[in-house]
């Protein structure tokens, strides 16, 4: 219900200058109820509909006001709403209107209402489709945008030189190198994944492209990488952990030219199912694994190695002190404290180990031997 109180003024005024004074009432609360921006046009669109509705006149709708519901069409499809959404402000503005005007004007001739209750209704299907054109109109560009830039990321992922009337359709800047990194398909859908991807580094934007239980992430490289930069590597890979559940990347080192990326495709794929199968977590380099890589392709080998660890197959305690002195960098201070045990119970299980596999874990020898071994078993308890 419209309040007097605080205008006394106005309740002796004309009619056109009342409805106006109850419009910037009633609106201005309504400025919280979007999401974002989509708040701040609703004020304006219901400004433009009381102007039209108390226009002397024709009362056609005015090409002006049209103009703003097709563009209110357009803000609510850029900022995520549903047509049904954009289209229902429509009916809340002019209902709205209908029924809190009605008490600011009980105690006047219902003649000069009648007229303006009809603009009014009469406004409702040609606001609505206004805001629907604007809507189409908005996502049919964004869907050609979405379709240049799946074309764009199809033509790098298979090594080709996309068109340059594709790329710039598209909008994305195409860099000259790229990591290209493989991580598990996250359950989040394609929003959201697109959301934590957004990303536009110094050189050019970050693209994926999910494939089956995987995503394929090509991160854009500065000139002059290398692949000896590790760490410059590993930074420009930041933008992948944005998203959700990522916990093992494989990772190639950036490729010279775009035709290189079919077959780091394929090295990154290899290095995220051999991290996992290892139990390595984080960005892991494909060249990082070439011990595992040797182990895959030499199975004899691999299931000779795995045999000495499955000696200690009883003693599991046995298996995670190696597992932690290795990680410990063979000293023993820090691998008794992570392992909560004396020293002289570390010598011991050590003392054991050797024992069982007739290999001494701690020479220089022994460690090139045993951590292969645990590969090995990894990778056949894995598979």
């Amino acid at each position: 219900m419209f309040n007097y109180s605080p205008y006394p003024a106005v309740l002796g005024a004309p009619l056109r200058v009342r409805l106006l004074h109850a419009v910037g009432e009633f609106v201005e609360p309504l400025r919280p109820r979007g999401s974002g921006d989509r708040s701040e046009p609703c004020v304006e669109l219901w400004a433009a509909l009381a102007a039209d509705a108390l226009a002397p006149g024709p009362g056609d709708v005015q090409p002006a006001t049209l103009d703003a519901y097709r563009t209110h069409g357009a803000h609510c499809a850029a900022a995520g709403a549903s047509l049904d959404t954009a289209l229902g402000d429509v009916d809340l503005a002019v209902t709205y209107l209908l029924r809190n005007w009605w008490p600011l004007v009980a105690d006047h001739d219902l003649s000069d209402m009648l007229p303006i209750c009809a603009r009014l209704e009469g406004a409702r299907n040609p606001l609505r489709r206004a805001v629907n054109d604007g809507f189409v109109s908005w996502t049919a560009k964004v869907g050609a945008h979405s379709v240049a830039r799946r074309a764009v990321i199809a033509a790098l992922i298979a090594g080709r030189t996309p068109d340059e009337d594709v790329v710039a359709a598209s909008r994305l800047v195409v860099a000259a190198a790229y990591c290209v990194v493989s991580t598990p398909a996250p359950t989040a859908n394609d929003d959201a994944v697109a959301a934590a991807l957004r990303v536009r580094l110094p050189a050019g934007d970050v693209l994926w492209s999910r494939e089956d239980d995987l995503l394929c992430v090509l991160v854009p490289c500065p000139p002059g990488l290398g692949a000896e930069d590790t760490v410059a590597v590993d930074a420009v890979l930041q933008p992948v952990w944005r998203l959700p559940g990522a916990t093992a990347v494989g990772a190639t080192a950036p490729g010279r030219t775009l035709d290189e990326l079919p077959a780091a495709r394929r090295r990154a794929a290899e290095a995220l199912s051999l991290a996992r199968a290892v139990g390595r977590w984080g960005v892991v380099s494909h060249r990082s694994l070439v011990v595992e890589r040797a182990l895959q392709s030499s199975p004899d080998v691999r299931a000779e190695l795995a045999g000495l660890v499955h000696r200690l197959a009883e003693h599991p305690h046995l298996v995670r002190t190696l597992r932690v002195l290795y990680s410990c960098d063979l000293e023993r201070g820090r691998t008794a404290s992570e392992l909560g045990i004396a020293r002289r119970t570390l010598t011991s299980r050590l003392d054991r180990v050797e024992g069982l596999t007739r290999i001494r874990p701690t020479s220089s020898r022994g460690v090139q031997v045993m951590l292969t071994a645990l590969a090995s078993s990894d990778l056949d308890r894995r598979r």
